[in-house]
Formats: C-alpha cells, sequence, structure tokens
C-alpha cells in the first residue's frame, strides 16, 4: 500500500494541454482535481517542445498554479525539450519545427518565466551546447537534468554523467528503432548507479521483460514509474486529434493512429 502515486511526467489529462496556446490557471486546476481523484497526489506538469511564445505564456501559468490548494500538488515543472534530437525517431511526437540547439540564455529565460520552479530538464546530451548547458543548470541550481530523446553513444552519455545528468527520461523510449547492439544509450544508463530511470510501465511503452530486467538493472530505489500522459488520456473512446494526427481511443485506453 502507498499515500499515493507521484508522477513526474504529466503533459496533459481530460483534453488539457499544458502545451495549449490556450491554457488557463482553471485548466490546471482542473487537471489537478481530476488527478487527486485517480489517486495522484503529486505531479510535475511537463512543457513539450513548443515554439517560444508558449513558454513565454504558459510558464508562468504553470508557477502560479503550483501554490494552488487545488487536487494533487504541483511539484515543480519539467521541460521535456526543446533542447532534443530532431531526428525523426529520437524526437518522438515532439513537433520538429520547435526543436533548438541547446542554450544557456533561453534556458535562463525558461528558469525565469518560469519564475524558478522548473525542476527537470529532459534534453539530448549529443547536441552542440547540451554538455555546457548541464554544467551550467546543475551548477547554479537544484534542477534535475535528465537525458531522453536522445541518439547517443556510449562516450557522451558518460560524459553528461560525469557533467551532472543525474537521471534518464521514459527510458527504452524517444530512441532511433534501430541501435547498436553495444554502443546504445541504453547500456551506460542502466549500468551507472548514478542515474535514476523514468519508465513507462503500461504494458505498451515497453515490453513486460524489458520492464523486468530495467528494474533489476536500477533495483526499486531508482526506478521511477511516469504516466506520460497526454492531454487524450481520460478521454471517452472515439476519434480525436494529437498534434495535427487524427487519432482514435479504443475501448481499453489505448491510443492508435486511424486509418
Amino acid at each position: 500500500m502507498m499515500p499515493g502515486f507521484v508522477d513526474l511526467q504529466v503533459n496533459g489529462y481530460k483534453g488539457i494541454d499544458f502545451s495549449s496556446p490556450n491554457l488557463t490557471l482553471g485548466d490546471i486546476d482542473f487537471v489537478s482535481q481530476h488527478l487527486l481523484e485517480t489517486g495522484v497526489i503529486g505531479y510535475c506538469p511537463t512543457v513539450i517542445s513548443s515554439p517560444i511564445n508558449i513558454y513565454e505564456r504558459n510558464l508562468p501559468l504553470l508557477a502560479n498554479a503550483s501554490d494552488s490548494e487545488v487536487g494533487a500538488q504541483i511539484l515543480g515543472i519539467h521541460l521535456e525539450g526543446p533542447f532534443i534530437n530532431p531526428v525523426y525517431g529520437p524526437r518522438g511526437i515532439h513537433p520538429e519545427e520547435n526543436l533548438i540547439p541547446p542554450s544557456i540564455e533561453l534556458f535562463e529565460k525558461f528558469l525565469s518565466w518560469a519564475q524558478g520552479k522548473i525542476v527537470i530538464l529532459t534534453l539530448a546530451p549529443e547536441l552542440e551546447g547540451a554538455l555546457e548547458l548541464i554544467d551550467h543548470v546543475v551548477s547554479n541550481s537544484k534542477i534535475v537534468v535528465s537525458i531522453g530523446h536522445m541518439n547517443a553513444r556510449m562516450e557522451i552519455i558518460h560524459d553528461a554523467i560525469n557533467a551532472g545528468v543525474r537521471a534518464a527520461t521514459h527510458i527504452g523510449n524517444g530512441l532511433a528503432d534501430m541501435i547498436s547492439r553495444h554502443d546504445n544509450p541504453l547500456w551506460p544508463i542502466l549500468a551507472d548507479d548514478r542515474i535514476y530511470g523514468l519508465f513507462i510501465t503500461d504494458g505498451s511503452h515497453l515490453p513486460p521483460e524489458m520492464i523486468r530486467v530495467c528494474l533489476r538493472a536500477k533495483s526499486d530505489s531508482k526506478f521511477i514509474v511516469t504516466s506520460d500522459i497526454v492531454h487524450l488520456a481520460g478521454l471517452a473512446p472515439g476519434d480525436y486529434e494529437f498534434h495535427g494526427i487524427p487519432v482514435v481511443i479504443l475501448p481499453d485506453g489505448s491510443i492508435r493512429r486511424k486509418g
């Protein structure tokens, strides 16, 4: 038994998208209330790679909402991008046009707009400027830098960990479809005890066998379950649109491309 679930990656819920240009404080309270009803007691609203004006608009809203006493507690903001690999596969569903190289100057703007309430930054360590940004963030804050949506070789992963990376976002997802059996991002992440692993354990994103292997590698002290739910979660089965892509929610709650 546990008092409730803490989710470090919530992109939205019940039609509310934290990266939407129409997000309101009321929307955020709505999500917090409904998450609490599902057993979530604390969470990190997550903003995916977006146009800069979305960060300028939505980060202050999320920061202000963190003081709300409605529903599940907002623990801080998770920035997933925009400093991730733009190649198809590693970038996942992040819009390619919103991806940019790592920038200390831009990150400081994000942090200012978020009123200092960013707690997790997910980036791709192989990008030019990534190691410098990692060093800057960990040297000047308590923000956890996590690696994800990447196509990095083992050497780069080691360099990123030594620079201060302490987590990996949805391990096993946001990778190239085909990776080297030896020189790939998975082995150094799983082997290094300094890294907390975030895993989507819904049985769809990762096969059960991989989940069991990862749990043995990280142990229960470094294995973190996240949902990575999007705004379509919690909606009734039917036809919807996901970032311009026609999709269908099946009766079991899973989402598939339409057609």
